[in-house]
């Protein structure tokens, strides 16, 4: 395993992008720019500056070149892999994320404030906002679930190990993937709305409802 110095930090800094100057807890606003509309944003300024950020390159010089059969399942989005596999190769082959790195998760975790966490699964996190936004919602994950949670997760000291799957040639490269192995520790720091009626659609995208948006940030270590 490499040492955590040998990844930079990859950093959304509010000077790049006009939408963020004057905002102050740049990661703590970003969901909710997301939420409240203005997706282009994230679909274009911070995907692009992410993809041709310098930093981000040395990321992917870190990747496998090849993933495994049970991996590639995984990234599918098909259930039928072996999740004790999946595990083991990412401690194996995978890295320390360096401190001070920003990363983004959507779903419905369900932790209270002051809550530390040793997480019994693998975490699937993003660069991205949008794509964390995206995968809360999709199958209709944020209809069933009547709610939707934006984890800002913040790295802290980290001992778990994480694989990154978004080579250059990775057929899911755009959803800057970053998978923890089990056993990373969650603490939340704080939670709150950021939007009350968001519109989400069921899995066969015949019905919607407006369900509430929770902004969490967390430290992971």
């Amino acid at each position: 395993m490499i040492e955590k110095e040998e990844l930079p930090v990859i950093e959304l800094i509010e000077d790049d992008f006009g939408n963020l100057r004057g905002i102050k807890k740049v990661y703590e606003q970003i969901p909710k720019i997301l939420v409240t509309g203005d997706t282009e944003f994230f679909r274009g300024d911070i995907e692009n500056f992410l993809k041709k950020n310098s930093s981000i390159n040395v990321w992917k010089q870190r990747a496998p070149k090849e993933l495994s059969k049970n991996m590639a399942t995984y990234q599918e989005y098909n259930t039928d892999y072996d999740k004790d596999e999946l595990n083991k190769e990412i401690n194996e082959i995978g890295l320390i994320i360096p401190n001070g790195q920003y990363l983004f998760h959507g779903g419905l975790l369900n932790f209270d404030i002051g809550k530390k966490i040793v997480l019994d699964r693998p975490l699937a996190t993003s660069l991205s906002p949008g794509e964390a936004l995206f995968h809360a919602k999709i199958a209709g994950k944020a209809y069933g679930n009547e709610k939707i949670e934006l984890l800002v997760l913040l790295v802290n000291d980290i001992k778990t190990s994480a694989m990154i799957l978004f080579q250059d040639d990775a057929l899911l490269l755009h959803e800057l993937e970053v998978l923890f192995a089990s056993g990373l520790i969650l603490s939340v720091e704080s939670k709150h709305t950021i939007c009350k009626k968001f519109k989400v659609k069921n899995v066969d995208e015949t019905d919607e409802k407006e369900v509430p948006v929770d902004i969490i940030m967390c430290e992971i270590s």
